[in-house]
């Protein structure tokens, strides 16, 4: 029987000239995404609408540089394939500059294959996945930065690993409250709270349910924007450092 490995490898050289992606499956890659224009909450958090990812690929996220085009990853995580929808992610960097002067950040989501197919992103090595026309699987967005003096502002320290240290610094009235004998908080319910966090690294905040699920924890850096929504204010009941157990207290809403 005549071989047809040769005839097959010279249809891929082909596909691949002509700007058709055919990957390790040996099948066009049909991932989507889609990202609306967002608050840049304080440089951490991109929601992402959806996410449809044909194969497992990883979902990037990179800001722009002078002309536009996609630059440093600001994060970067391997999904498995499925529908996503209104995908929570916390970005490993901070974006650095507004790139258009105007308070509107640029930047870059996009599906990369898992080139050298190894689970982990490297970047440089794995590409950014393509359709049937090669054109590059991803969406531009803009990020708006938010006014940080409508919020309230609170800061936060900690006494060792046992507790954190609360402290109101915007003092606007009734809208943080301490129990300095229980250490629970009170907030209020549709507003925004800018929490600096200055033991961020040791002790990264988190916020979590009557069951102890996390709803909501702090990304990188120091300083972050939690909006006491109705969704949170029905759910949350705790605050908690992520790595130590006992730093912890109540969360009530009024």
């Amino acid at each position: 029987m005549r071989s047809v490995w040769p005839q097959a490898v010279i249809v891929l050289i082909l596909l691949n000239a002509c700007g058709v992606v055919i990957d390790s499956l040996g099948t066009e890659n049909k991932s989507s995404i889609s990202v609306d224009e967002q608050d840049i909450d304080l440089y951490s958090r991109v929601v992402v609408s959806k996410l449809d990812i044909d194969r497992d690929s990883f979902l990037v996220i990179q800001e722009s540089d002078a002309l536009d085009l996609p630059s440093t990853v600001l994060f970067s995580k391997r999904y498995l394939a499925g529908l996503y929808d209104d995908e929570i992610i916390e970005l490993e960097k901070p974006v650095e500059a507004s790139t258009s002067g105007d308070g509107l950040f640029l930047l870059h989501a996009s599906v990369f294959s898992d080139t050298n197919e190894n689970g982990v992103f490297d970047e440089g090595v794995d590409k950014v996945a393509r359709d049937a026309s090669g054109n590059a699987i991803g969406t531009s967005f803009r990020m708006k930065e938010t006014d940080l003096s409508a919020h309230v502002a609170v800061s936060l320290s900690s006494n060792g690993n046992s507790d954190y240290v609360w402290t109101e610094v915007s003092d606007v009235l009734d809208a943080f409250e301490i129990n300095t004998d229980t250490l629970a908080i009170t907030m209020e319910e549709g507003r925004k709270y800018r929490i600096i966090n200055t033991q961020s690294t040791s002790h990264p905040l988190s916020f979590r349910d009557a069951s102890g699920n996390i709803i909501w924890r702090q990304g990188a850096g120091s300083e972050f924007v939690v909006d006491v929504s109705e969704e949170f204010a029905q759910n949350v009941a705790s605050y908690r450092c992520v790595t130590h157990f006992l730093m912890k207290g109540g969360v009530g809403i009024k």
